[in-house]
C-alpha cells in the first residue's frame, strides 16, 4: 500500500485530469459529430496519454532536483507546487525517479506504437512531439520561457487533436476550437502554480510568466487567457461548431473569477484556494462540454 501511495505521489496524480479531460472531451465531440465511439482506441489513447503525462511529471521532479529549484523552494504549497518533494524528503533516490520516468516514457511509446499499428500509420505523427516536450520540459522549455506554450500545445492541441483523430481519422475546425479551449484551461493551472514558486524559479533561472511579469502582471495574463478560452466557447456555439447549449460551460466563469481574486491576496491560504479553484475550473468546464456533446 505504501508503494502505491508513493507511486501516485511521484506521478502527481492530482494533475492527471489535465490530460484526461482533453481526451474524453475530444472523444465526446467526435460522438456528437459522428455518433460513433471506438472504445479500444479511446482507452489505448488514454493510457498512452496518461503515461506520457506521468512521465513528464516525474522527469520534471528529477530535473528540478538537478537544477536545485525544488531544494531552494521554501514557499511551495503541497501537493500542488514545488514538485512531489520525494527526493527532498529522502523517500526515493534521484536515480529511482529518473528510472521511473524512463519506464513511463517507455510505456507511452509502446502503447503509442500499438495504437499506430492498430489504427493507421499517420497516428504516429503525434507521439514524437509528446516525447520531446515531456522529456525536455523542465531542462529546456520552462527554463527558457516556453513552458506555458508547451503546456498549451501538449494538453490542448496535441492531446485533443490526437484523441479526436484516432476516433474519426480527421481534423475539423470544431475540434481545433476545442483544443484551444483545453490548452488554455490547462495552461492556467501551470500559471497559477507558478505563483508560490516564483522566487525559487527565479533563483533557478526559470523564465516563467510569474518570473517575467511579476505576480500582478502574471495574474492579469491568467485572466486574459481565460477570457480568450471562454470567448472560443462562444465562437464555437455562434458558428455552429458546438451545440448552442455548450454555452452552459460559461457557468464556470465564477470559478475563474474566484480564483483570480483569491490569488491576488498575499496570504498562502488564498493562493492555495486559487490553485484548487483553477484545477476545478478545468475539470468542470471540460466535463460540462463533454456531457453536452454526449447528450
Amino acid at each position: 500500500m505504501l508503494r502505491i501511495k508513493l507511486f501516485f505521489r511521484a506521478i502527481r496524480a492530482a494533475f492527471l485530469p489535465a490530460s484526461v479531460i482533453p481526451v474524453i472531451s475530444a472523444a465526446a465531440y467526435n460522438y456528437y459529430l459522428h455518433s460513433s465511439f471506438r472504445f479500444s482506441r479511446f482507452f489505448l489513447h488514454l493510457f498512452c496519454t496518461v503515461c506520457f503525462h506521468s512521465a513528464s511529471n516525474v522527469m520534471n521532479d528529477y530535473d528540478d532536483y538537478r537544477s536545485g529549484c525544488d531544494a531552494m523552494n521554501r514557499d511551495y504549497i503541497s501537493p500542488f507546487t514545488g514538485g512531489s518533494r520525494m527526493i527532498q524528503e529522502g523517500l526515493v533516490s534521484p536515480d529511482y525517479v529518473k528510472k521511473l520516468a524512463m519506464t513511463l516514457f517507455g510505456l507511452g511509446i509502446l502503447s503509442g506504437m500499438i495504437l499506430t499499428f492498430s489504427v493507421h500509420y499517420s497516428v504516429a505523427i503525434f507521439f514524437p512531439p509528446a516525447l520531446i516536450g515531456g522529456y525536455f520540459y523542465a531542462r529546456f522549455f520552462a527554463r527558457y520561457g516556453f513552458g506555458e506554450i508547451i503546456i498549451f500545445l501538449h494538453f490542448g492541441i496535441l492531446t485533443t487533436l490526437s484523441a479526436f483523430y484516432v476516433q474519426s481519422m480527421s481534423i475539423n475546425a470544431g475540434v481545433i476550437l476545442l483544443a484551444v479551449i483545453n490548452g488554455i484551461f490547462v495552461m492556467n493551472i501551470l500559471v497559477i502554480n507558478e505563483t508560490p514558486d516564483m522566487e525559487a524559479d527565479r533563483k533557478a533561472g526559470k523564465k516563467t510568466i510569474m518570473v517575467r511579469y511579476g505576480k500582478t502582471g502574471g495574474l492579469y495574463l491568467y485572466l486574459l487567457f481565460y477570457a480568450v478560452g471562454y470567448g472560443v466557447i462562444g465562437i464555437g456555439a455562434a458558428f455552429g461548431e458546438f451545440p448552442v447549449n455548450s454555452l452552459g460551460a460559461l457557468f464556470s466563469i465564477i470559478l475563474c473569477l474566484s480564483a483570480f481574486y483569491a490569488a491576488m491576496k498575499k496570504d498562502r491560504r488564498n493562493v492555495h484556494k486559487a490553485i484548487i479553484l483553477t484545477i476545478a475550473n478545468q475539470v468542470m468546464t471540460g466535463l460540462i462540454l463533454t456531457i453536452i456533446f454526449l447528450i
